[in-house]
């Protein structure tokens, strides 16, 4: 599908832009986790796990977090305990318990933050938070990802915040956002083509913000222009 042809489909299917980023959780946590499996010693908590598995994202979808959980709590401070929460809150998140599924990324956040993949958790709570419409903790823990700068969760947090900041009326801070993922993604990307569709519908709303981005880019222009040597024209 070409550039236009995204929009077109944004623009069709405007109603589901809202949960288009969080539609992507489980399959972002599960495919982090196969990477992830290849890289830790074999224990009794891994074994456990190896039993149940790691599912395919249409699987996780389909399946029970009760036996993941279940290991989570058998072997506390383990690896396998935290993969085993990210599936469990990637099953509950796809089966639509946001409710639980926010608790189970918070208990890998609060027992797991030096262990791999903590933004894909952060990811997790804040899309469960937004999804049971609590913005202002959706908006912490998405601004939380933002931080980990080189992270590629950033686009999916900074598309998010884009939507959730215009809706609390932060319109300058929800432009911002938005222009992160279109710097960042590709022309043909779908992240792209739906920033700049939001980007515009903000822009008309509020044509005072057009001067302001063009002052920014100039700004960042100039900053990435190369400077004489001391001493030279």
């Amino acid at each position: 599908m070409d550039f236009y042809g995204l929009i077109a489909w944004a623009v069709e299917n405007k109603k589901r832009l809202t949960t288009i980023g969080v539609g992507l959780l489980v399959v972002g946590a599960i495919v982090g986790i196969y990477f992830w499996h290849g890289n830790y010693q074999a224990s009794a908590s891994e074994e456990a796990l190896d039993h149940l598995a790691i599912p395919t994202p249409e699987e996780a979808m389909r399946m029970d977090a009760g036996p993941y959980l279940e290991v989570a709590n058998r072997y506390p401070d383990t690896t396998a305990a935290a993969r085993a929460l990210l599936i469990a809150g990637s099953i509950q998140y796809g089966s639509g318990k946001y409710d639980q599924a926010a608790t189970t990324f918070q208990k890998y956040l609060s027992s797991h933050r030096d262990y791999p993949m903590v933004t894909q958790a952060l990811v997790g709570a804040a899309a469960s938070l937004e999804m049971q419409g609590k913005t202002n903790e959706a908006i912490a823990r998405y601004e939380e990802v933002m931080r980990h700068s080189s992270d590629p969760n950033t686009i999916q947090a900074a598309s998010a915040l884009g939507r959730l900041y215009e809706a609390q009326g932060k319109s300058e801070q929800a432009l911002n956002s938005l222009a992160k993922v279109v710097q960042e993604t590709r022309q043909d990307s779908t992240w792209n083509a739906v920033a700049r569709l939001q980007a515009q519908e903000l822009l008309a709303k509020h044509p005072d913000l057009q001067q302001k981005l063009a002052q920014q880019q100039q700004q960042g222009a100039a900053s990435m222009a190369p400077t004489a040597p001391s001493g030279q024209p």
